[in-house]
This record gives C-alpha cells, sequence and structure tokens, in this order.
C-alpha cells in the first residue's frame, strides 16, 4: 500500500477485514446452521410420536435455526456483498438502490472495474444510500462517476476518493465524484 495517506491504508485495511469475516461467517457458522437445520428437519420427518411439549420445541428450534441463518446471511452481505464480486459495481449497486428505494442511473455497459475502485465506490455508496434518492453511475474510457443528490461528503469518503486519486465536486445539492481508471504510473 505504499504512497496511500495512513487513512487510505486503514480504509483498505478495514475493507479487507470486512471480506475477511465474511467470508469466515459464510464458511463458518452459515454451514453449520445449514447442516443443523438439515439435521432438525430429518428429526422433524420422524416426530409425529413425539410429545406435544417437544414437538413444539422442535418445531421452535427450526424456526430459530432458519432465522439465525437468515440474520448471519444478512450481516454477512452487509460485510461484503457478494453480487461486488460476482456481477460488478453495478449490480452491487442496483441492488442495493433497489432495496433502499433509489432512484438508480446506471448502464450496464459500466463493465467490471479494478476490485479496489469497485469495493471503495461500494462503500461511499452504502454511506450515502440512506440520505439520497438518486445516484447516477457513468463511465468513459479514463474515468467513472458517482452523482447523487447530497449537500456534503463525510471525511470518510473524502478519503476514499483521495486514495482512488479521484476528486469531487459539488455543485448546490449535488455531489459529483470522479474516480481515474488509469493512471500514469500504471
Amino acid at each position: 500500500m505504499p504512497g496511500l495517506s495512513l487513512a487510505a491504508q486503514l480504509l483498505q485495511a478495514h475493507d479487507q477485514e470486512r471480506r475477511r469475516l465474511a467470508r469466515a461467517l459464510h464458511n463458518t457458522a452459515a454451514q453449520q446452521l445449514a447442516a443443523l437445520q438439515l439435521n432438525l428437519s430429518i428429526v422433524a420427518s420422524s416426530a409425529e410420536n413425539l410429545p406435544r411439549r417437544a414437538a413444539r420445541a422442535l418445531s421452535e428450534s427450526a424456526e430459530l435455526a432458519t432465522a439465525c441463518a437468515l440474520e448471519i446471511r444478512n450481516i454477512s452481505y452487509s460485510l461484503h456483498p457478494p453480487l461486488l464480486d460476482e456481477m460488478g459495481l453495478v449490480a452491487a449497486l442496483r441492488a442495493s438502490a433497489d432495496a433502499a428505494k433509489v432512484d438508480l442511473i446506471a448502464l450496464d455497459s459500466v463493465g467490471r472495474l479494478p476490485p479496489e475502485v469497485e469495493i471503495a465506490l461500494s462503500r461511499i455508496v452504502e454511506e450515502v444510500l440512506p440520505r439520497i434518492s438518486r445516484l447516477a453511475v457513468k463511465r468513459t474510457a479514463q474515468s467513472i462517476t458517482l452523482e447523487f443528490d447530497l449537500r456534503a461528503v463525510s471525511p470518510a469518503i473524502r478519503e476514499r476518493v483521495r486514495s482512488l486519486k479521484g476528486r469531487i465536486a459539488a455543485k448546490s445539492a449535488v455531489q459529483r465524484i470522479t474516480v481515474p481508471l488509469r493512471s500514469k504510473g500504471r
């Protein structure tokens, strides 16, 4: 991470840790819960002679296991959205924007970006998404631009943009973040 500010290095380390935690949750707790759900369904299929109290406990246990699995999935996805790795930035943003009821203007032709750019832009949008109603994503051969309706951006966003050698331009209540896709050193 040479050349990056300490704050940018910390943001990258934070993103890497979030990805590691998401993977660990998926590979351990989620898999163990899936096995538990399978075992509970096997027991439930032969539970017709169980006392009523035991049958109720079995049913409640199955419901709890399902709720826990869903919660672990939600936490894991919020730590690192799998769509980002699988389908790219636009697909991940589209899913997040749909869930938040934010108008997203983005062409699928934006295509894949370097992973560090995708995660940084995803984190920027994650931070602003609850406070915006419109998000536009545009790409040229040299850069990618996010535009959203917000009066000001946080210091963390400013540092992410700076770490990508990008710039922020504000006009009225609209923020425009432009990140170069190629630098002279690459």
